[in-house]
């Protein structure tokens, strides 16, 4: 009975471990909370910096967003010019393209600021059978204008 009672507290214990997100505060893979949290948040100005990575040269840009949802994107150090239309020029862009990627059978995953929603890095891979299409953002020096 005791080891019994035992194994019902460590499962448990574990269950309510793994759904707490024991991850330092940090929630994981789920596009739909921090799409929502983010969008709770109401924060309209803010800036961040975006490291794409995947098949490509080491790239960096700075990413300024406006109240009016319009927003720059600039190219940090040796970085290319950035595209005119990347997906990285506002969290909701970013959120839109990681929920499209999975709505249509890729790969796309996100971890997030537990408190507004923010993005801190993902990773997408939109088309699996095709090779040299995966890339992953890190947001980095998120701040609020």
């Amino acid at each position: 009975m005791i080891s019994q009672h035992r194994f019902v507290i460590g499962v448990t214990a574990s269950l309510s471990i793994l759904l707490s997100g024991c991850g330092g505060g940090v929630f994981k893979d789920d596009i739909a909370t921090g799409t929502a949290l983010w969008t709770r948040s109401k924060i309209t100005r803010y800036s961040y910096v975006v490291e794409p990575s995947g098949f490509m040269l080491p790239q960096k840009y700075a990413v300024q967003v406006y109240s009016d949802g319009s927003s720059s994107v600039t190219a940090v150090g040796d970085s290319p010019p950035p595209w005119p239309d990347q997906v990285f020029k506002s969290m909701d862009r970013l959120y839109a393209h990681l929920a499209d990627v999975r709505k249509r059978g890729g790969i796309s995953n996100v971890t997030f600021d537990p408190t507004d929603g923010h993005i801190l890095n993902c990773y997408v891979d939109p088309f699996l059978q095709m090779a040299d299409d995966e890339v992953g953002y890190m947001i980095s020096d998120f701040k609020v204008e």
